[in-house]
């Protein structure tokens, strides 16, 4: 499923409130520019964060180099608009975000938690972080999610991102007699 937030169109509602709340427990939130010194340890929460995340095309092994090369230093991402959590000081949880300034338009390249984390509303307030510098900025956000990640899903429509029409893949496997 596509989800679409428009600019000025996200529910901020707790933002502060969560990220005060985190903080005064041990978690800090800070945007990824602070953290490009720390590749490894931000490619290890990638990793396991998205190991199992809901999809057609499951995430088993996400290689170091290729993540660096395709995630990393995609001069898209954008060290403003993505965050990330700390837990003394692990990378814990986050979402990052391409964005192209010039058109205003930005996409979730992958929101998650390292599983030992999950339920605490980390990826949602990362998320909501998000918003609301894309609404500061007048960049709308686009993102995708399987149909079958419902945690993503509610993340997504309580924080006011609108669906746009489904996609639906459909995938046919050969047998050995429809490859001749």
């Amino acid at each position: 499923r596509t989800w679409i937030l428009p600019p000025g169109k996200a529910d901020l509602t707790g933002l502060d409130e969560g990220v005060r709340a985190l903080e005064d427990s041990g978690f800090q939130l800070v945007q990824l520019g602070q953290l490009r010194d720390k590749p490894k340890e931000l490619h290890e929460m990638f990793a396991a964060a998205a190991k199992d995340i809901p999809s057609d095309d499951p995430v088993d092994d996400v290689r170091y180099e290729e993540w660096l090369a395709e995630i990393f230093h995609d001069p898209l991402l954008d060290d403003e608009a993505s965050f990330v959590w700390l837990n003394n000081p692990r990378p814990v949880s986050f979402t990052f975000v391409v964005v192209d300034r010039e058109s205003k338009k930005g996409s979730h390249e992958l929101t998650g938690t390292v599983p030992e984390f999950r339920k605490r509303g980390l990826a949602k307030l990362a998320k909501l972080a998000t918003a609301r510098w894309a609404s500061d900025n007048g960049v709308s956000l686009l993102t995708g999610n399987d149909s079958t990640n419902t945690g993503m899903l509610g993340i997504n429509a309580t924080l006011g991102y609108e669906p746009t029409p489904v996609t639906i893949e459909y995938v046919k496997g050969l047998s050995s007699q429809d490859a001749k």
